[in-house]
């Protein structure tokens, strides 16, 4: 994890990460993409923050795709392989103000190049029954919210 200073460890805990098998890089500074680049040399996934350049953004990209990691931003990155945006969610649980959440729909738009090329809209329960992520809707060659679909 690079540049995400509030990444809540107890939380990720929780969820299941082995957080004694995360390398935690709060705040790089200047140091953001030399500092990436040797955790790709590595590691298998790389979480960072957006790039401050593009340039940053392409090198890092390649340095990815040669190592065969996957480096996942947690924000815009420019030509990303694959861009989920989470459109809207709705939590289920409280019963007439009262109760425990159990579960949060979202609403995700999928866009992408190459294998991605057409956008999807999918609905997923997080987490859904027994802690699993479940798929609850899916519609194929949905244009993306603010995106105009030609045709």
């Amino acid at each position: 994890m690079v540049g995400i200073p509030r990444l809540g460890l107890a939380a990720a805990s929780e969820l299941g990460v082995e957080v004694n098998r995360l390398a935690l890089v709060p705040r790089p500074g200047a140091d953001f993409a030399p500092v990436t680049a040797a955790l790709l040399d590595g590691l298998d996934l790389v979480a960072t923050a957006s790039p401050e350049r593009t340039q940053e953004a392409r090198r890092l990209s390649a340095r990815a795709r040669h190592r065969g990691a996957v480096l996942l931003s947690f924000g815009p990155w420019p030509g990303a392989e694959v861009e989920l945006r989470c459109l809207s969610s709705r939590w289920t649980g409280l019963d007439h103000g009262h109760g425990y959440l159990r579960e949060r729909e979202v609403l995700v738009d999928v866009v992408g190049r190459g294998a991605v090329t057409r956008p999807s809209r999918t609905a997923l329960l997080l987490p859904g029954p027994g802690g699993v992520v479940r798929r609850v809707g899916h519609t194929e060659g949905v244009a993306p919210a603010g995106v105009v679909k030609a045709g």
